[in-house]
């Protein structure tokens, strides 16, 4: 019975070289347990990765570009300084492309008498005309545009601008003008003094003015 209770009290303690088996096989269990982590941990951040991104350049918007570089007088005689009623008178009003898309275009034509109050502006028409171009003769002339038919005509005594060719508003319209890149023509403007101005308009100004409205004809139907 004493003994009994003495393997109670004291149990049996492994050999000295049992204990340090098990301390050993503790301690490696746990060092490749932490390895173990290690390695995940190395693994998951070691990833390669590669980042690249692919460009084209070359893409650049094309222009519309018209250009009226001035007007003249297509001729001198008789002299538009020195008008009488019954003269007619010619502008020539060259248009180009100068940009790098087909264009089509419209022109608002706008006359003023510059003196104030004046009526001259009751005495004045127009006709615009594009004569077919001639490599040595002036088209823009009474013979040049005797055969042809004008785009438009009217009187100039008008408060608002005129549509002297075509309509400014976007897309195709009747009357407007097609150019294509690199090409030009040639307006002519016919200004008409009527035979029955009187005394009342002498020495009088007017001036004429020319609004162009270019779009590309492009996706623009």
């Amino acid at each position: 019975m004493d003994d009994l209770i003495r393997e109670m009290l004291e149990p049996d303690r492994p050999a000295p070289g049992v204990v340090a088996r098990r301390r050993r096989l503790t301690a490696t269990t746990a060092i490749i347990g932490l390895a173990a982590v290690g390695v995940t941990s190395l693994t998951t951040n070691a990833l390669f990765t590669s980042d690249d991104s692919s460009s084209q350049s070359g893409f650049t918007t094309g222009t519309v570009v018209i250009d009226a570089p001035g007007t003249s007088w297509a001729v001198t005689t008789p002299s538009p300084a020195n008008a009488a009623p019954g003269d007619d008178f010619f502008i020539e009003v060259p248009v180009a492309n100068e940009g790098t898309l087909e264009l089509r275009y419209a022109v608002e034509l706008a006359a003023t008498a510059d003196t104030p109050s004046s009526s001259l502006l009751d005495f004045l028409s127009y006709e615009l005309y594009v004569p077919a171009p001639a490599a040595t003769a002036v088209t823009c002339t009474a013979a040049g545009t005797a055969a042809l038919t004008p785009l438009t005509s009217g009187a100039l005594n008008v408060s608002d601008p005129i549509k002297a060719v075509g309509d400014k508003a976007t897309g195709p319209d009747t009357g407007d003008r097609v150019l294509g890149v690199g090409g030009d023509e040639t307006l002519c403007l016919k200004v008409l003094f009527d035979i029955d101005a009187d005394d009342t308009v002498q020495g009088h100004d007017a001036s004429f003015n020319l609004d162009f409205f270019s779009e590309q004809t492009a996706n623009n139907s």
